[in-house]
């Protein structure tokens, strides 16, 4: 088990994007795609069927944690960027690897069979909420301080990897997105969760003093 993990943890070392600079959201969203497709290109081969849920959870973990690290790092590059820019001195919170989630996914994976576009997608949405927990986190934490946020979720009508737009839009991902100004109105709305495939983009800004009334931002120059 141990040689399948090196080797596993090889190959999205290797297939995976360095992260390079970011200069927007859309960036980050970009690169953590990419690295959903180097695990799954990792793990391409793997008789999830013939294992059980603890070996499933042994040989996720290490990939999982290795891809969440690399996600986390990105988004939180981004949101200090917008911290410097608004010069509000304050530092980033890092959330914490969820290994809950990688049992969910054990759980899930060791149920039925899957095929590769299921394991594919399955792992590129944790790998997707790690950086989208990085943002809400971040967002509660400022919001909670009395920070202006203005919280972004736009759609995507690309599945994900496959380049080609769903035949119907979503309506699910659709009944998300918006703007906010204030975050528990977009937890609320749900803007911080994904379904499997989804590619719609989280952005993020932050400011000084909180206001209610988006003709009264007290926001730094763009």
């Amino acid at each position: 088990m141990s040689e399948d993990i090196n080797r596993i943890l090889r190959i999205y070392e290797a297939a995976r994007k360095r992260s390079g600079k970011m200069r927007a959201f859309s960036d980050v969203q970009d690169y953590v795609l990419s690295l959903g497709d180097a695990a799954a290109k990792a793990l391409n081969g793997i008789d999830f069927s013939a294992m059980t849920e603890s070996e499933i959870i042994t040989i996720l973990n290490p990939i999982l944690k290795r891809a969440h690290s690399d996600a986390v790092n990105a988004e939180t590059s981004m949101i200090r960027s917008t911290i410097k820019r608004a010069k509000l001195g304050i530092d980033t919170l890092v959330p914490k690897y969820s290994a809950d989630k990688t049992r969910e996914l054990a759980r899930d994976f060791s149920a039925k069979q899957v095929s590769l576009d299921y394991v594919r997608n399955a792992i590129s949405r944790r790998i997707m909420e790690s950086a989208d927990e990085t943002v809400r986190e971040n967002a509660q934490a400022h919001y909670d301080m009395g920070l202006t946020v203005h919280i972004v979720r736009r759609y995507s009508s690309l599945g994900l990897r496959n380049g080609t737009p769903y035949a119907e839009p979503c309506q699910w991902c659709l009944d998300r997105c918006g703007e906010w100004d204030n975050y528990q109105e977009a937890y609320d709305a749900g803007c911080f969760e994904r379904h499997d495939g989804c590619c719609c983009q989280i952005d993020y800004d932050v400011g000084g003093t909180h206001t209610t009334s988006k003709d009264k931002w007290n926001w730094y120059n763009r």
